[in-house]
């Protein structure tokens, strides 16, 4: 198997990994929550784009198969977010940096301690009727 198709295919079945390994009677015993970070799609990534997807399908599903037992599943799907990988993604600037900024309504990439935020919040208890969602911390990018 290919380099990139087994990167992709261990992101698919990380999560059940960490099922079967034990996560849920720990999730079931502290009422903590499952969290999955899949992202949104791009040109030119259809197998990165498709596992990403996977993951969703993913959340949904293993939500519903734990939602009697009180374990909340979700995901958060983030937009670009100013790291190091997008730097080098794009460059520290120019036109590549410009363009992938203006996918985002809100005219910036987002912070990690955003997604961090997002992560606080399903996992707290102002989200425990949440389950089986992805919440899109994108900037707007989807809404476009």
């Amino acid at each position: 198997m290919p380099a990139a198709r087994a990167a992709s295919m261990s992101r698919i079945s990380s999560p059940m990994q960490m099922v079967s390994a034990g996560l849920v009677p720990k999730c079931r015993a502290t009422r903590r929550n499952l969290r999955c970070l899949p992202n949104i799609a791009a040109p030119q990534s259809s197998i990165y784009v498709a596992t990403k997807h996977a993951v969703e399908g993913l959340t949904k599903a293993v939500a519903l198969e734990f939602a009697k037992q009180g374990i909340r599943v979700n995901s958060v799907a983030p937009g670009a977010i100013d790291t190091d990988m997008v730097d080098r993604a794009v460059g520290k600037e120019g036109d590549l940096r410009k363009w992938l900024v203006s996918l985002h309504p809100v005219g910036r990439f987002g912070a990690s301690e955003e997604i961090a935020a997002a992560v606080l919040y399903l996992a707290s208890d102002a989200a425990k009727f949440t389950t089986g969602t992805t919440l899109l911390v994108d900037g707007g990018w989807t809404a476009a």
